[in-house]
């Protein structure tokens, strides 16, 4: 993560710093550019045994369980052990094995007792217009382009739309 991105015009200046894990290319004026954001959480190891077959729903369970990107959670299912945030009771852990072992995969999970000041890097989506203003923060999980004025987005698992000011333009479901 240690090289960014940001904008030059076309004699080579600096018209937007680089501070961006992702910098897009600008649609309707604005450009789709991703952060790393380092989120506190609450963890607990995920040992994921024997799923090759199954990798596909086990990753599914996994990004639907958590309200994560696929690609992220890829990232945490590959990482044995896998890092995910603690459910708020026993029962949720619970219920994560038991659709990941619905899923084919065997699956040994450990409670920490981590710290609260745990973080974990994430990407987070958003927009900046053509003057490098964040018109749109990365708080989003996934985002597309523009297209006739609105983005589909993903927030905490849910997908709508917004418009080119961040206002809710479908409702995310």
């Amino acid at each position: 993560f240690d090289s960014k991105c940001g904008y030059v015009d076309k004699t080579g200046h600096e018209v937007i710093p680089c501070k961006y894990y992702l910098a897009n290319s600008f649609c309707e004026g604005l450009a789709h550019v991703v952060k790393m954001v380092a989120e506190k959480k609450n963890l607990f190891d995920v040992f994921l045994k024997n799923y090759g077959s199954t990798r596909h729903l086990v990753y599914k369970v996994v990004k639907d369980t958590y309200g994560l990107s696929m690609s992220e959670a890829i990232n945490l299912v590959n990482n044995a052990p896998c890092k995910l945030k603690e459910g708020s009771d026993k029962e949720e852990a619970s219920s994560l094995i038991k659709a990941l072992e619905k899923a084919g995969a065997e699956v040994e999970i450990k409670i920490s007792d981590c710290a609260s000041d745990t973080f974990i890097e994430m990407e987070k989506h958003g927009y900046v217009d053509k003057t490098g203003c964040e018109v749109i923060p990365c708080i989003y999980d996934d985002v597309r382009s523009f297209s006739e004025g609105l983005a589909a987005v993903e927030h905490n698992g849910k997908w709508g739309y917004i418009d080119r000011t961040g206002r809710e333009g479908i409702p995310f479901k």
